[in-house]
């Protein structure tokens, strides 16, 4: 699935692959992660973990885009294939400066699916508050319909996207810095063990190189 999102994004936006020798393989308790980052022309840092444990029964596909060009959310992607078992994540952080992003389409697909597939509630967090409407948490061995929404949900959001206003750079970085800042100094589930493997210094510099791209 992740090789299609980059695709729909590669369909309007040019994607320049950043080097990344430090990052690029890293181990944490019993997992593999292979890690790599675009600059996507126009629209700004696309972060990228595949994540296999050491007996391969537990694949994770993380996807991060922060625009700093437009307008818009930065959105986090996380899905895990455990067994039979789907466990997604779909987050639109609010990082955007004028609010131009048009968040009925996501929310639509959201609206849409909330019956169909199982939620997966989570935990509160301190960035609760920055999600945005269209925010999806599901869980379901359903692998074929968990996929269709994933299709809909990127088609809205590029779509918005691109209706988005144009903005100075330096101020969304900053906006979006907040927020990837915050992970460090007040923690997130996925966070927390790569601080206390790595350490604060060393994970701040894996965001911002990498996976933020701040």
């Amino acid at each position: 699935m992740l090789d299609k999102i980059l695709k729909k994004i590669s369909k309007h936006f040019i994607l320049i692959e950043k080097e990344n020798e430090e990052f690029k393989f890293l181990q944490l308790n019993g997992m593999n992660f292979t890690n790599s980052s675009y600059y996507a022309e126009g629209l700004g840092n696309i972060g990228i973990m595949r994540v296999v444990d050491d007996k391969g029964m537990m694949k994770m596909s993380s996807l991060i885009i922060n625009p700093f060009e437009i307008d818009g959310p930065m959105l986090s992607y996380d899905h895990i294939m455990m067994m039979e078992n789907n466990i997604l994540f779909l987050e639109p952080i609010n990082t955007t400066v004028n609010n131009s992003f048009d968040c009925s389409g996501i929310k639509k697909v959201a609206d849409k699916y909330d019956e169909i597939i199982e939620n997966n509630p989570q935990k509160h967090h301190w960035y609760d508050n920055l999600r945005m409407e269209g925010t999806i948490f599901k869980k379901s061995a359903k692998t074929e319909l968990i996929e269709e929404m994933i299709d809909e949900y990127y088609n809205v959001y590029l779509k918005s996207l691109l209706k988005s206003d144009k903005c100075d750079i330096n101020l969304k970085k900053e906006k979006a810095a907040a927020y990837s800042n915050g992970l460090i100094e007040n923690g997130g589930p996925a966070t927390d063990p790569f601080i206390q493997a790595h350490g604060k210094e060393k994970t701040k510099e894996f965001f911002e190189q990498l996976l933020f791209g701040v």
